[in-house]
C-alpha cells in the first residue's frame, strides 16, 4: 500500500482529520478482534459523524461525498 503525504493550507481541516484518526483509534481499540466487518462498521460511523469546519454549518461526510459525485458525474449519464 502506498501512502502519500501533502501539506495542508488549513489547520481546521487538519484538526478534523486528527479527530477522525482518534475516532478510528479508540473504536478499534475497543474490539477484541478487528475483522473486515468491524472496519466497515467504524467507517460507516465516521461517515455519519457531523463535521463543522469554520462557521456554524455542519455536514455529514457521506452526504458531501454523494454531492461531490453527483456534481462531477451528473452530465455523464
Amino acid at each position: 500500500m502506498k501512502i502519500d503525504f501533502f501539506k495542508t493550507e488549513s489547520r481546521r481541516v487538519l484538526g478534523s482529520m486528527n479527530d477522525f484518526v482518534k475516532l478510528f483509534k479508540y473504536r478499534l481499540e475497543e474490539l477484541d478482534d478487528i475483522t473486515d466487518n468491524e472496519i466497515v462498521a467504524v467507517n460507516a460511523e465516521a461517515n455519519s459523524t457531523p463535521m463543522g469546519i469554520g462557521g456554524s454549518k455542519y455536514i455529514f461526510p457521506i452526504e458531501k461525498l454523494k454531492e461531490t459525485i453527483n456534481a462531477k458525474y451528473s452530465n455523464a449519464f
